[in-house]
């Protein structure tokens, strides 16, 4: 007798047992199926940059890993000031950028942190991608760590206009794009070089406008690289300027930038500082 009371509510306890252990593997598989909630939506329009801290700046041959919160200050804080939207790609962040950047004007999107070319290159596709995957009506890129601004350029920009800001001097003069033209000693360029000589230098540190007409500039600055297939020279200045150069010269918009490397912090007539 006492062998079978004993008995009966071990069992009782066992059923019930399994009865909560089926119920929290349906549970749990049922969080499984569950996808997770969509990012926010990005608005029609904004301001997009990167911060790639996987490889060095190949300009300037450092990583901003440990300053990218103070260099890029000056961007963040003025594009909550003229009310846009900023977005910022990036590839890796410590832990403390990331706490600053987000907030409700900036919207961090993270992208892989493997790729071939140059950071100044590989954002070219980086912009292709997201300019596939967002319907944009319009937007603008620019550097991240030199760059403020200070009107909100979707409230004063034309339609039907590519904008890009402008170097320092004309391309004939340019050392830096015969350079790179040299390295890359591909015939098409330096014949385009050879020709444009009296031509302003362009800077691929700053230009947008309306989806359709940056969506094209962009697609075909991406087949430039491509053809190019050359991921060890930092290639978009010279790319930048013979595409914008050849194929939309009659829709080119340069008066948006303060003077490059003047540091016209105090400029209100302008779009964007650019140093």
């Amino acid at each position: 007798m006492r062998s079978t009371s004993l008995r009966q509510p071990v069992r009782e306890v066992a059923i019930r047992f399994a009865r909560r252990l089926r119920r929290a593997i349906l549970t749990f598989r049922n969080r499984l199926d569950v996808p997770p909630p969509p990012p926010p939506p990005i608005p029609a329009a904004a301001i997009v940059t990167t911060c790639l801290l996987a490889k060095p700046d190949p300009q300037r041959q450092r990583n901003w890993a440990k300053d990218c919160v103070p260099a890029s200050r000056g961007w963040r804080t003025s594009v909550a000031r003229v009310g846009a939207l900023g977005v910022i790609l990036y590839d890796c962040l410590p832990s403390n950028a990331k706490r600053q950047f987000a907030s409700k004007s900036i919207r961090l999107v993270r992208v892989r942190r493997h790729y071939r070319h140059s950071t100044n290159d590989h954002r070219f596709f980086l912009y292709q991608s997201l300019l596939r995957s967002y319907a944009f009506q319009s937007i603008f890129f620019t550097d991240l760590f030199d760059v403020e601004v200070v009107r909100n350029p979707f409230q004063h920009h034309r339609e039907a206009r590519l904008y890009i800001g402008l170097d320092q001097g004309l391309v004939g003069s340019s050392g830096y794009l015969a350079g790179v033209a040299k390295r890359l000693f591909d015939k098409d360029l330096l014949d385009w070089l050879a020709g444009a000589s009296d031509v302003h230098v362009l800077n691929a540190g700053v230009f947008g406008g309306e989806r359709e007409i940056v969506s094209a500039f962009v697609d075909l600055c991406c087949s430039e690289l491509m053809r190019l297939n050359r991921p060890d020279i930092n290639a978009n200045m010279l790319v930048v300027n013979s595409v914008a150069r050849r194929y939309f010269g009659n829709v080119l918009e340069t008066e948006i930038c303060s003077r490059f490397k003047k540091y016209e912090k105090d400029r209100l007539d302008v779009t964007f500082v650019h140093k």
